[in-house]
């Protein structure tokens, strides 16, 4: 008995992960509807990411520290953009809502990697992208409006349809950027330049002086879950487990996500969704695990299958990633 859970070790740990960005959706939403501008919010969140992370990648190596700068800041710049479009879209959507749609990033990817990686366009990819179109239509036209204002906008659905394609440039970018053994330090400086990118926002809005004067204790203890759980603790685990987990099961275990997001958002936020809403965020898991389960792995399509053993837990997110 110890024995098997010692082999499921990792499988649980990324589970763990999993389960802390999808109810991540729940914390953003907490904050921004409490008044914090969305630039702030990312940029405390990501400025406690990178001290936390500093330390472990220096001592990992700190001559690999400068030469992942470059590296880290190409593929830093599409991940900055979907949390931005991310944070924006939330704040006209349900948390259950984001994570559903969330699960558009490994479609998206799944696309990709034809234009990307030469991948070849096989029928169970197509089959699951055609479940994803239609579970995105669900999500898009399934809202329950009687009260005359709809909860999600469909222009809240397109910012974070926007980030979900975002983010997938970024984990395709991953697959090819990344390198054994610095996974660290790489993802460190991805973190620098999201936390540079939204403080440059940050001021440029005006609001950078004092955004969280008046915050309320609920509004700190989602930034530090935010920062430290989600993105900090999170990329370290990730890194460090997800090599030893064969790739169709990481597969399975991130379409769990928008499961734990849609659940964070009903229990936390009390959201509600139709169900409609629950078929479409639904169709597109399915979508998820057709389109991944049984795609061949080559080495081609294992980079783009998530970048499974190479990419870090920034995306996310959180999103929030």
């Amino acid at each position: 008995m110890i024995r098997s859970w010692r082999a499921a070790a990792p499988q649980l740990q990324l589970l763990s992960m999993i389960a802390i960005w999808g109810s991540s959706y729940a914390a953003v939403k907490t904050v921004l509807d409490r008044g914090v501008p969305p630039f702030d919010l990312l940029r405390a969140r990501f400025w406690i990411a990178v001290a936390c992370l500093l330390p472990p990648a220096v001592a990992v190596g700190r001559r690999a520290l400068g030469t992942e700068a470059l590296r880290g800041i190409a593929t830093g710049v599409p991940l900055l953009i979907g949390y931005a479009l991310q944070t924006f879209g939330i704040q006209q959507t349900t948390a259950s809502m984001g994570g559903f749609l969330s699960g558009l990033i490994t479609l998206f990817v799944a696309a990709g990697a034809v234009l990307v990686f030469g991948e070849r366009l096989r029928a169970p990819t197509v089959f699951g992208l055609l479940l994803g179109a239609a579970g995105l239509a669900l999500l898009c036209f399934g809202g329950d409006e009687h009260d005359g204002a709809r909860k999600n906008t469909l222009a809240g659905i397109g910012l974070q349809i926007a980030s979900s394609f975002s983010y997938a440039g970024h984990i395709l970018l991953l697959s090819r950027l990344s390198r054994r053994g610095r996974e660290l330090q790489y993802c460190w400086w991805q973190l620098l330049t999201v936390a540079l990118g939204v403080t440059a926002l940050a001021a440029a809005t005006g609001t950078a002086a004092a955004p969280f004067r008046g915050a309320d204790p609920t509004v700190w203890l989602c930034i530090a879950f935010l920062g430290v759980f989600a993105l900090a603790i999170g990329i370290s685990v990730q890194s460090t487990v997800q090599p030893r987990i064969p790739a169709t099961q990481v597969a399975v275990l991130f379409a769990t996500q928008p499961g734990f997001a849609a659940l964070g958002g009903v229990v936390f936020l009390g959201d509600r969704m139709t169900t409609l809403e629950w078929s479409g965020g639904a169709l597109i898991g399915i979508g998820v695990l057709v389109a991944e389960l049984v795609r061949p792995r080559s080495s081609a399509g294992a980079a783009a299958s998530l970048a499974h053993e190479h990419r870090d837990a920034a995306r996310l997110r959180d999103g929030a990633q």
